[in-house]
């Protein structure tokens, strides 16, 4: 049977699969942790162990463990990263459910969390409204014969599915990334590093070199780039990113400045004032020349201010940091 699975996924990656949504390579992503099931060193922590069942030759899939890993997907899309995921103006009908369930959330809820007693309710509407009607149903017509549906809420497949995705899951999570990718780049045209995005499955971010974090601080002297209070060295130094890191995705110095810890945390994930950004401008290209010599890396105003704009129009929104300047404090 491994060839036969291995030629379902060859297909669904090769052909021009037809999606309105991104709903079937994540409902293919959300099964792939079926494989540590027998790995030695990720079994024992297999969120949702409970939810897998070997019978008669057979692995019975609960639709809860496919629930929170679903859900975690189109959670961090929505709220780390805000990338659309669906060409209709409504987007995809669960992240209607996740915005009215985020209410007084900071951050996305992790995959435990999800899988958690206090979140049943809300798994129940993901698997009627998202996941039953259409990719459990839809994704047969692209991989016929890739499970079965034995019960309400349930799916089987052969037990040789385990191995299966326990073998191949590194080529299968990247054959699924692409899938979404090009989908994606259909739907969010602006956004910059896509791929990256949907491959993270935890958003870390690229801490800054030594070297970088030296080169910024010099260019500042001691004072916030945003409030101008004079710094002290040490822990009260903070170096933002001007263009939120959870939107360029990428740490370079041109977007990056000096920030006191009050700036840098009320601030948080948004986009500076366009007069700051004018500020910003005019820093880079007052070291443009040294940026490119000591970490080739520069960019182009016009570029970048395409991007700043590009973040405002489907990241930012009008929610725009602006300082506090308190002479007091300077």
């Amino acid at each position: 049977m491994t060839t036969g699975y291995l030629e379902m996924f060859e297909e669904f990656f090769t052909k021009r699969v037809k999606m309105s949504s991104t709903y079937k390579p994540i409902l293919l992503r959300s099964l792939l942790d079926i494989g540590d099931l027998d790995d030695p060193k990720r079994s024992d922590g297999l969120v949702g162990r409970e939810w897998l069942e070997r019978k008669d030759g057979r692995l019975i899939v609960d639709l809860n463990f496919v629930a929170a890993r679903f859900a975690k997907y189109y959670w961090d899309m929505k709220y780390s990263f805000k990338m659309r995921q669906s060409q209709s103006p409504k987007d995809a009908n669960i992240v209607r459910m996740i915005e009215k369930c985020h209410r007084g959330r900071k951050k996305p809820p992790t995959v435990q969390e999800l899988a958690g007693d206090e979140m049943a309710d809300f798994r129940k509407k993901v698997i009627a409204k998202s996941i039953k009607p259409q990719p459990l149903r839809y994704l047969l017509t692209d991989m016929p014969k890739f499970y079965e549906r034995t019960a309400p809420n349930a799916i089987s497949f052969d037990e040789e599915i385990v191995q299966f995705m326990r073998r191949h899951r590194t080529i299968l999570r990247k054959g699924i990334n692409n899938v979404l990718t090009k989908y994606l780049e259909r739907v969010d045209r602006s956004t910059p590093s896509i791929a990256n995005k949907v491959d993270c499955e935890i958003a870390g971010r690229i801490q800054l070199s030594r070297k970088m974090r030296d080169f910024i601080q010099a260019k500042h002297g001691s004072r916030c780039f945003y409030c101008q209070k004079r710094l002290d060295s040490g822990r009260c130094q903070h170096i933002d990113h001007v263009i939120p890191y959870n939107y360029v995705f990428s740490t370079v110095p041109y977007n990056c400045v000096l920030a006191c810890q009050r700036c840098n945390c009320v601030k948080s994930d948004r986009l500076p004032e366009r007069e700051i950004f004018g500020g910003v401008l005019e820093r880079n290209g007052d070291i443009k020349d040294e940026m490119l010599r000591s970490f080739e890396s520069v960019c182009e105003e016009g570029a970048y201010t395409r991007l700043f704009e590009s973040c405002a129009d489907e990241y930012n929104g009008n929610d725009f940091f602006t300082p506090s300047r308190d002479p007091a404090r300077e």
